[in-house]
């Protein structure tokens, strides 16, 4: 899969004033994403209702992280979800959701290896 994944020159602009604290944070938040549309899912499978909001939720807060680095392709994914968790195919929600985990891993991934050196 062949994506932009973020504007390195807003990143770095973000990153000068904050550094590895703000980095760092940058990689809990995204973690803490993961960890809500991952769980997103399995609770579809009980409660349609409370999985589609946290879905919902979780792209939302997703989204915006990665608006604020340029990392438009997440971003549109993430809108996506979005809709989906409102009247959309179950199905297609859980598929766009690991669309959206496997381009966040690939994002926390890169934003952690172009950032090393920064304190």
């Amino acid at each position: 899969m062949s994506v932009d994944l973020y504007n390195k020159t807003e990143l770095n602009a973000l990153l000068s004033l904050g550094g590895a604290e703000l980095r760092d944070q940058l990689s809990a938040d995204l973690a803490h994403c993961h960890t809500d549309l991952a769980d997103s899912i399995t609770l579809c499978a009980t409660d349609t209702y409370l999985g589609r909001q946290n879905a919902r939720y979780a792209a939302h807060e997703l989204r915006g992280i990665a608006l604020t680095v340029g990392a438009s392709s997440l971003a549109t994914l993430c809108a996506q979800a979005e809709a989906l968790s409102e009247d959309g195919d179950i199905t297609e929600l859980a598929a766009k959701i690991t669309d959206i985990l496997n381009v966040s891993a690939m994002f926390q991934d890169r934003i952690l290896a172009d950032s090393i050196g920064i304190t």
